[in-house]
């Protein structure tokens, strides 16, 4: 099966936000600091209710240094996706039994089934993740049911790595 696909940030975006929600100690660790203080301060609070007032401005500062990390992560994604040249190609992309092929106007990639550790689908995309922490993702916004449904079987019938499909979760 071959796909004509551009990517969009959006795309980009959410096969971030997936890989996260994938590997949550990954994001913990990225947020160690900020969750070590709201987890000081929530203990202090339990031990001493009378400070109310100081742990509340403790929790506050925790809470606006995890927001202010998320929007410097986010807008490192928005550089990432506007530096990255072959995201802004139409790219073909080749699901087949042998593995996953990316061309565009300025590269061409190929990834086989057993270089690939982990698959997942989530509501707009499908990611595949190499055992290197790579990832290929392919956005669905553009798909008809009978692709999607060709991509899912295609994905059951040769994956050799933990297949998470969107319906149900599946191990091959």
């Amino acid at each position: 099966m071959t796909l004509e696909i551009q990517y969009r940030e959006s795309d980009y975006v959410s096969a971030q936000i997936a890989w996260l929600l994938k590997h949550p100690l990954a994001l913990i660790r990225g947020f160690w600091y900020p969750v070590t203080i709201l987890v000081v301060v929530i203990i202090a609070l339990f031990n001493h209710p009378e400070h109310l007032r100081n742990g509340l401005i403790g929790a506050l500062i925790a809470v606006g240094i995890i927001a202010f990390s998320l929007l410097v992560t986010r807008w490192r994604w928005h550089r990432l996706f506007a530096r990255t040249p072959w995201m802004h190609d139409r790219v073909s992309v080749t699901i087949d039994g042998q593995g996953i092929k990316l061309k565009g106007q300025s590269f061409e990639a190929t990834d086989y089934w057993g270089g690939i550790s982990d698959i997942c689908e989530t509501g707009s995309v499908f990611m595949f993740v190499k055992p290197n922490n790579g990832l290929i993702f392919v956005p669905k916004r553009d798909m008809t049911s009978l692709q999607l449904n060709e991509i899912r079987d295609m994905i059951v019938s040769n994956a050799r790595g933990k297949v998470k499909m969107a319906a149900s979760s599946t191990q091959v």
